[in-house]
């Protein structure tokens, strides 16, 4: 018979071999970077992504009594506040809102496909993201100011 200091030694090297399985595995899933990793691209300061279109127009208020017309490439400075954006996809037009509490500068470039609004100001934004009143991201866009 197996007597009661063999299972304990049996239990031991099982919870220890567990144990050390579970370390690596999340070890290995999870990349301990301690940094912001460096990229080739300037992705990190992209906000979010418009459908792909010719323009968009921004305004301050939802009517878009006088817009500001912007075209890929084209920068514009936002005070802090609110402002819409309209885009046309070739068959809707869709309206998004932006929310600032400071000062941002913002380009609007072509991407796979998409156009990609960039922050290109001179500090890092903390940018969340709302679907219908309830928040679905949270991330940090850095500063992008030199062109891909």
């Amino acid at each position: 018979m197996i007597s009661k200091k063999n299972i304990l030694i049996i239990d031991a090297i099982l919870l220890i071999g567990i144990l050390t399985l579970i370390f690596v595995l999340v070890g290995y899933s999870q990349p301990l970077a301690i940094a912001p990793l460096p990229s080739e691209s300037r992705a990190e300061s992209l906000l979010f992504y418009l459908p792909k279109t010719d323009f968009v127009l921004i305004d301050d208020n939802s009517r878009f009594d006088s817009p500001d017309n912007l075209f890929i490439g084209d920068r514009i400075s936002l005070e802090s506040g609110k402002y819409f954006i309209k885009f046309f996809d070739g068959l809707k037009s869709e309206i998004r809102v932006i929310e600032t509490e400071i000062d941002v500068v913002l380009e609007f470039r072509l991407v796979d496909d998409k156009v990609g609004v960039f922050n290109v100001g001179e500090r890092a934004l903390g940018v969340e993201t709302y679907d219908k009143g309830t928040l679905v991201d949270s991330s940090l866009a850095y500063i992008g100011g030199e062109n891909e």
